[in-house]
């Protein structure tokens, strides 16, 4: 009977914590000087240029007319994301670093022993209208991070668990429905209170949001179940 019963009952697996490692240094792009103003990313809401490193670089071509953000974590200068600010359509939007973003939350060095929920986006300029809009500088409790992209990694997951983070807010872009519903099924596994929102209107992401809208998503989180039925109806029309 007792051989039975152990059969019945499902063995608990042991997945060990993902080992985080310290990440090397970027080396930032040849010629990079620092700027503190810069019209297209004031355009985007980036005003603070005292806390973040913005640069240019006008001695390789392939850097001009792109602005260089520096990404730092544990006060290092880990990775660097570049914009194109010209007027050239058919240029490439982002030239990044050869980082391992996988390892890197953009606003984890913003997290206090105070913050106990935060904000996930996919995106710099995601990150930065939040913060802006919602003046996230100011408070210690909630903060916003950035993942590069609309996915979540294992390493990124448990640099949240370091900071003793409890409460997530997923807030994805609302084109890529299929990786929310998968993020959120697995931060459910590793947070406490896993809130899922985002932009109901097409064709807006959470960068082009204003003061208003963000609350509004922000204060009305919806079920798994209701969000993939409304994503179906939005695919139909």
């Amino acid at each position: 009977i007792n051989q039975n019963l152990e059969l019945l009952v499902e063995q608990e697996k042991y997945v060990p914590p993902v080992e985080l490692t310290e990440l090397p240094t970027c080396l930032l792009p040849v010629g990079f000087k620092r700027i503190y103003s810069n019209e297209y990313l004031e355009s985007r809401n980036f005003f603070n240029f005292e806390k973040y490193k913005v640069g240019t670089s006008t001695l390789l071509q392939k850097f001009r007319d792109y602005v260089i953000i520096v990404i730092e974590q544990n006060k290092k200068e880990v990775a660097f994301v570049s914009r194109y600010a010209g007027s050239n359509k058919d240029c490439v939007r982002y030239k990044n670093s050869v980082s391992d973003f996988e390892s890197i939350l953009f606003g984890l060095d913003d997290i206090t022993n105070k913050t106990k929920q935060v904000i996930i986006v996919e995106g710099i300029f995601d990150k930065i209208n939040i913060d802006y809009r919602l003046e996230l500088d100011k408070h210690d409790e909630l903060k916003c991070v950035c993942t590069f992209g609309a996915k979540i990694s294992d390493k990124q997951i448990q640099l949240l668990k370091s900071k003793n983070i409890q409460d997530v807010i997923l807030f994805f872009d609302n084109d890529v429905p299929d990786k929310v519903i998968k993020y959120y099924n697995t931060l459910s596994q590793e947070f406490d209170k896993v809130w899922l929102t985002y932009n109901k209107e097409v064709g807006k992401d959470v960068a082009d949001l204003n003061t208003i809208q963000l609350v509004e998503a922000l204060v009305n989180p919806v079920s798994l179940d209701n969000y993939f039925v409304d994503c179906k109806k939005k695919k139909k029309l």
